[in-house]
């Protein structure tokens, strides 16, 4: 998967995630997706919701990089601007294969 690749490469994958608890306890048990990730914010654990740029100012907190060198990935387009605002790069998520060719563009090794 694309994110073992990034993660093999050295790369922090972090997550910020607007799904409750029984969403996130089940994908996890049906797809046990956690352990890919170094870290992230569930938005029901913190009380606020994308795009409030409070949430993704927590999620860099957790990040080894400033937000410059950070790429903020989301399937909503609604949902970058207050990334970008805050100094990330930005990707709309269509499909994996578009999503790695951006990546490259942007000059990720993996």
């Amino acid at each position: 998967a694309l994110i073992d690749r990034l993660r093999a490469a050295g790369y922090q994958m972090l997550f910020l995630s607007d799904n409750v608890q029984e969403r996130v306890d089940y994908l996890e048990h049906t797809y046990g997706f956690l352990h890919r990730f170094d870290d992230g914010v569930f938005s029901h654990r913190v009380g606020m919701r994308k795009p409030d740029p409070r949430i993704y100012e927590l999620v860099l907190a957790k990040a080894s990089v400033p937000a410059s060198q950070c790429v903020y990935v989301d399937d909503k387009p609604q949902m970058l601007q207050s990334a970008e605002d805050l100094g990330m790069r930005v990707i709309a998520f269509s499909d994996p294969e578009r999503l790695e060719r951006e990546l490259e563009t942007l000059g990720l090794v993996f």
